[in-house]
């Protein structure tokens, strides 16, 4: 005998072209509404059930909370009683911005930023090397090795020093040009100060003593000291090397030193991670030299040089005395045309003069007067206009010289330098940063993932459960078939169908239960190999302990569905209303339901056989946008072509 809490009841459902509709839908199973298009499957799922659902949650919150939130009206219905929270995953396009990625969207890159900041090992952007960080203990460690025997000066960097406080507190000396004058000699501003916190010969029986100096030295310090070797009485430096020694990640040679690592380092979104250059997006506009210099047969009298040519005739008058000087500087003709500049002319006018001063003559004030001084060159002279100009409408005038295209900084990668040189799996060269695991694809991240040894260092016992939850969302994004995307790819670039099962996968991975999901086809786009794969998922959805409605036409979802309601019987007004119910197995044996005659076999679909003579060819060549691999293809014209696979 069934419980009231068993099922979803609806009374008097009239939303859009529903008629007065009673019904009992099953909870905590897939529950699948079919029928023909506009016979009110979407108005009871979507208009009615799911809105009322939104509609409830907005009124339990507070009063002050709704202020800031649009007014939902009531869904036109009696009543709806065993309404669990509601979320959808529709069919209709999310419009995702273009920081939106694969990662993003789907969590993944939330938990990479994590990993990154409690795992990764950061390097000089510069040199490749490691900046490593040690404990207090392994410091001290490290100086009765590596100084075993020798007589060192323990020195504190301490910043903005004070030497009559310090010399109060009872430091008495500093280092100083290899030299150790006390504190009080010091006339002249030194910063950092190398304090002399302690002077010793390194043997074991003098741990303690060194244990003490150097949690001594690290706190004055901030996380960094040195050891300075020096001669028996302690009186001046030996010629050998310092070590350096610090708590936060540094480059022990340079002093290169890397910030506190936090998720918002590894976020592109953020600035403290995002590309300087292009502001984390991986490609902005760029000055492009085919607009520059557009027409090949005009001479610089003739206006080859376009933004120049296009300007006010003021500032025009200028460009062309400028642009008869630098052809003088370059012993080239101003009537020639562009065609038969050498390369290193076009060089010259479009990227300067590299740093190297030259002399011009330029008008001011109506006057001659000679310069001397480098050509920064039209392409950063366009990207200089571009980034100071306020008005929108000259910003505009310059955009026709510009092209979209990589980030030249970044190179597409979106993250700044430090935040790129932290990397995980191996040294720098082996490893991989935040960015180059989301330029893999699902099946291949969750491989590397897969196969990487957990760290060493204080904040191992984070890994593991990281590195779980990413998994757990890749093999749900391949579950569903789209193993072959990359991580960074652009939602905005993703067919409806793609955008859907992505959006599937998260809420899969979000582990929520008790929840109602109302779903709109997520079949479409699948290719049929793909669908038992998808019906799984959904399965394992519901064994959570959720329910699902499912507005599908999918023959494979139609059988495997615990639980089918038929709408129809046709569309419109001759719709919205339930024409059968219950399981797969009933429904095919329904005499009155269209569905089960399809179903059972009773109705077979036929096609008329019919020869096609194309009116022509659209033909395709080297297709490489985001996974085709250079595809040539042919499209017959004045026909229907139907483009398909997995």
């Amino acid at each position: 005998m069934s419980r009231p809490g068993d099922f979803l009841r609806i009374r008097g459902a009239r939303q859009h072209n529903l008629a007065g509709i009673d019904i009992d839908i099953p909870r905590h199973q897939l529950v699948v509404f079919t029928g023909p298009s506009g016979s009110g499957k979407s108005s009871l799922a979507f208009d009615t059930i799911y809105a009322e659902g939104q509609r409830r949650y907005l009124e339990s919150l507070s009063a002050h909370a709704r202020i800031h939130l649009e007014r939902l009206p009531a869904a036109s219905v009696d009543s709806i009683e065993g309404l669990s929270p509601t979320l959808a995953v529709e069919q209709r396009h999310s419009g995702a911005s273009s920081r939106s990625t694969l990662a993003t969207s789907t969590e993944i890159h939330d938990h990479l930023r994590v990993l990154f900041a409690t795992n990764g090992t950061p390097h000089d952007p510069k040199t490749g090397r490691p900046l490593l960080a040690q404990s207090p203990q392994q410091i001290v460690d490290d100086i009765l090795t590596k100084a075993a025997g020798e007589f060192i000066i323990l020195l504190a960097p301490v910043s903005s020093p004070d030497p009559a406080r310090l010399k109060k507190e009872g430091f008495l000396r500093a280092r100083i040009k290899n030299k150790f004058p006390d504190l009080t000699e010091i006339l002249e501003a030194v910063d950092p100060l190398e304090l002399v916190i302690d002077r010793i010969q390194i043997q074991n029986s003098n741990r303690s003593r060194l244990s003490d100096s150097v949690e001594l030295a690290l706190r004055l310090g901030q996380g960094r000291l040195r050891v300075a070797f020096t001669k028996p009485d302690f009186s001046e430096n030996l010629k050998k090397d310092d070590l350096s020694f610090s708590t936060e990640p540094e480059d022990q040679e340079t002093g290169i030193r890397a910030p506190r690592l936090t998720p918002r380092h590894f976020s592109f979104n953020s600035p403290e991670g995002a590309c300087p250059d292009c502001s984390g997006l991986g490609h902005r506009l760029s000055p492009d030299p085919e607009k520059i210099l557009p027409n090949p047969t005009l001479s610089l009298e003739r206006g080859a040089i376009a933004p120049w040519n296009r300007a006010q005739p003021r500032i025009r008058s200028y460009y062309r005395t400028l642009g008869r000087e630098l052809a003088r500087h370059l012993d080239l003709s101003p009537t020639i045309p562009l065609s038969e500049w050498p390369a290193s002319a076009r060089a010259f006018f479009l990227h300067g003069s590299k740093g190297r001063s030259i002399t011009w003559q330029t008008s001011r004030g109506g006057r001659l007067v000679r310069e001397k001084k480098p050509f920064e060159g039209i392409v950063a002279e366009l990207d200089r206009q571009m980034a100071t100009l306020k008005s929108d409408s000259a910003k505009n005038r310059l955009r026709r010289f510009f092209t979209p295209g990589l980030c030249a900084t970044c190179q597409g990668q979106r993250l700044n330098p430090n935040a790129l040189a932290v990397t995980l799996g191996g040294p720098r060269g082996h490893g991989h940063n935040v960015a180059s695991i989301c330029q893999l694809s699902v099946s291949l991240a969750k491989d590397w993932l897969t196969s990487l040894s957990i760290p060493s260092g204080p904040s191992c016992h984070a890994f593991d459960p990281l590195r779980q939850a990413i998994l757990q969302r890749l093999s749900f994004l391949e579950q569903l078939g789209l193993g072959y995307l990359t991580l960074d790819r652009s939602m905005d670039t993703l067919s409806g169908g793609e955008a859907r099962r992505a959006r599937l996968a998260t809420q899969v991975g979000g582990g929520l239960t008790g929840v109602l999901y109302v779903l709109d086809e997520p079949s479409i786009g699948l290719h049929p190999a793909d669908h038992s794969r998808l019906l799984d998922l959904l399965f394992s959805l519901r064994d959570l302990g959720n329910s699902l409605l499912v507005v599908e036409h999918d023959e494979e979802t139609l059988r495997r569905a615990d639980h089918l309601i038929e709408f129809g019987p046709g569309s419109g007004s001759a719709g919205g209303r339930i024409i059968a119910q219950g399981t797969p197995a009933q429904i095919a044996a329904n005499k009155e339901s269209l569905t089960g005659a399809f179903l059972s076999g009773r109705r077979l679909l036929t096609f008329p056989k019919r020869k096609f003579q194309p009116i022509g060819w659209l033909r395709i060549k080297g297709a490489s946008a985001h996974n085709l691999q250079q595809v040539d293809a042919q499209i017959p014209l004045g026909g229907f072509t139907c483009v398909t696979g997995v």
